[in-house]
């Protein structure tokens, strides 16, 4: 996976490790008030909200991914692959997301675009999913800005959706990956919620990514390996 490796404070000099953490005491009673559910190494809230409510974005009830394509990252540039041959590139961009000269929202704004535009690159009208890359430099980007950032799993219509959401910022919401819903769950839903639950756990000392995750699915997931006590999953119940 590539990767921006370094995380520097946003201020004057520093340890990135002495900034807020923002799992703090705060957020702690916060939970629980709203009453929580413990299970093993993962700290479950049951909320009213719904990943189909007030979703900035379109999402297509019937959306079916393209297993053909991915969106991945080449050189830190944005590109359009063959999903079975990642060196196989269909559609290249003309920037880099490791250009530190450009601001880290001109460059989420840029790669957001991409994602957007490459939808259209399915002959069949399918949507084009993304890599686990694409989703870290999502954060890589936010956390400079300091943009509030949720990635959310949850049904919608006949699909199972994975999405980044900007509760602050709408124009920078995309889907990551769509799956279709069945009874036993679809293996890359585990992968992407695996993944998800890591890079919360890896940001928790300097900063917070929110997973929301809705109940029907979440009941169908494994406790990811990584887990710890420390790591908050937020569970939405059903409508």
């Amino acid at each position: 996976m590539q990767s921006i490796v370094s995380y520097p404070d946003r201020g004057q000099g520093g340890n990135s490790k002495q900034m807020l953490n923002r799992f703090n005491k705060t957020n702690q009673k916060r939970v629980c008030r709203h009453g929580e559910e413990m299970i093993p190494m993962i700290l479950q809230i049951n909320s009213q909200r719904s990943l189909a409510v007030n979703d900035p974005i379109m999402i297509t009830p019937k959306l079916r991914h393209d297993p053909s394509l991915l969106i991945d990252l080449k050189d830190f540039m944005p590109v359009v692959v063959s999903s079975t041959d990642k060196n196989n590139i269909r559609i290249h961009s003309s920037f880099s997301l490791a250009n530190l000269d450009r601001d880290a929202g001109e460059r989420l704004r840029a790669l957001v675009d991409f994602i957007r535009i490459s939808q259209m690159a399915s002959t069949h009208g399918l949507y084009v999913g993304c890599t686990h890359a694409i989703a870290e430099q999502i954060a890589y980007l936010a956390y400079w800005k300091d943009y509030p950032l949720e990635f959310r799993i949850g049904r919608f219509g006949s699909s199972i959706v994975v999405m980044a959401h900007f509760p602050q910022k709408p124009e920078f919401d995309c889907i990551l990956a769509v799956f279709r819903d069945r009874h036993e769950l679809h293996a890359g839903v585990q992968k992407w919620f695996d993944f998800f639950c890591q890079l919360v756990r890896d940001h928790a000392e300097i900063w917070q990514i929110h997973l929301i995750v809705d109940k029907p699915t979440y009941r169908k997931l494994e406790e990811p390996r990584c887990a710890k006590s420390d790591l908050l999953v937020e569970v939405v119940n059903e409508e």
